[in-house]
């Protein structure tokens, strides 16, 4: 009987061994191919300045209220002036700069050049 059973068990891993052993004489597979493209990808860019800031703190934080609220035309007029006298340097810091993104050139310009 124990010469049945080793027997028996040398045929199953004699076949266990030529089955594993079969898989290996198969054609080895062909790696993937691998394909590198370029990829255009707009890159939205700022025209701001980084040296603008935020808006600054104005006096007469809304002048219109304010001209409403004024008792005459005198104290209107002054208001008004001052409102302009202190909101021209930004707002001629504001045009540059809408100046300066009008003329930059658009996402399409760009693309078209790469090509």
């Amino acid at each position: 009987m124990k010469r049945r059973i080793s027997a028996i068990g040398v045929l199953i891993t004699l076949a266990a061994v030529g089955f594993t052993q079969a898989g290996c004489g198969a054609a080895p597979k062909r790696p993937p191919d691998i394909v590198t493209k370029e990829v255009k990808v707009a890159v939205a860019v700022s025209c701001v300045p980084d040296d603008l800031g935020p808006a600054p703190a104005y006096r007469v934080a809304d002048p219109l209220k304010a001209l409403r609220q004024a008792r005459d035309g005198p104290t209107r007029y002054r208001l008004a002036v001052a409102a302009l006298i202190e909101r021209t340097p930004r707002l001629e810091a504001l045009e540059g700069v809408f100046a300066v993104c009008r003329g930059a050139p658009s996402l399409n310009d760009v693309l078209n050049a790469r090509r």
